[in-house]
């Protein structure tokens, strides 16, 4: 079921959790001497949120046979139900390509509506599948259930965009405030450390400096 594994009210400060821990974590030398403009640039490419869109002029279908178990069918007579009993019935695949972060699909808006049209939604890659099955699938209900499952996925992504873009828009002040508070940190810290009086060790870059993991190796 899409929109359906966590809420965004959860989402937001976990990603707001991210971008700290990032900041945090990048090497000392990379950020008091990398460009304040680039440095936040790249973080907000790292930590914007692609909401998906969907692409409605390439949706497509896709036909096959199913096996439908109609064991549990009450308008059907069976001596056993406790066995599973196939009949053939045909399936019709609704494909919805959409461009994006799919992860998203899992995220809860604030104005969820849910959807009871008794489609199975799956994601494969960056498509949508909605599946209808039926013994005498009428293909006029398949399309008006699909297109009332595509009306709710794009109410609910309209919310979720809503809520994300707002979070987008904060970004990079947010994240340079994140490296501002780190530099006057770093900086303070050199003060201490010269304001005691003994020569300072000296240093040489890492493999942590190279790679991100924030360690130095002394001379």
């Amino acid at each position: 079921m899409l929109f359906n594994k966590y809420s965004v009210f959860d989402l937001l400060p976990h990603q707001e959790r991210l971008v700290k821990e990032k900041v945090q974590g990048l090497p000392t030398n990379y950020v008091l001497s990398a460009s304040e403009t680039d440095l936040v640039e790249s973080l907000a490419k790292e930590f914007t949120f692609d909401v998906p869109t969907l692409i409605e002029n390439e949706i497509h279908v896709d036909y096959g046979e199913e096996q439908i178990d109609v064991s549990r069918d009450p308008m059907r007579m069976f001596y056993d139900r406790s066995q599973p009993f196939y009949v053939a019935g045909t399936r019709v695949t609704f494909i919805v390509p959409f461009t994006g972060d799919a992860s998203l699909l899992d995220a809860q808006p604030q104005n969820f509506t849910f959807s009871s049209s008794g489609s199975g939604a799956e994601i494969h890659g960056n498509e949508i599948h909605l599946v209808y099955v039926g013994e005498n699938l009428n293909p006029q209900s398949a399309r008006a259930n699909f297109d009332n499952e595509l009306r709710l996925i794009k109410q609910n992504l309209t919310s979720l965009k809503n809520a994300l873009d707002r979070h987008n828009d904060d970004l990079r002040a947010n994240i340079q405030q994140q490296i501002k508070k780190r530099k006057d940190k770093l900086l303070g810290d050199a003060q201490i450390a010269s304001a005691i009086g003994f020569p300072i060790k000296k240093r040489r870059r890492s493999f942590g400096d190279l790679f991100g993991s924030g360690t130095e190796t002394p001379t």
